[in-house]
């Protein structure tokens, strides 16, 4: 295999596993814990942040995405 496939398939496992930690980090902070009904100001925002990261990231890698 040439190395610019292997940096390629290797960059495409890598966001791969980025985009699943985000949503398992935002399934987290979304989660109420039971003392709270909702998340609090703080992990709304980090809500959003990682979930614009998620949405945007294809893009970013290959601006020939539409958005």
């Amino acid at each position: 295999m040439r190395t610019r496939a292997k940096d390629q398939e290797a960059a495409e496992a890598a966001v791969a596993h980025l985009l699943t930690e985000s949503l398992l980090m935002i399934r987290y902070l979304a989660a109420s814990d039971g003392d709270r009904p909702v998340p609090d100001n703080r992990h709304q925002e980090q809500v959003r942040t990682l979930a614009d990261l998620c949405h945007n990231l294809p893009a970013w890698l290959d601006p020939t995405i539409a958005g």
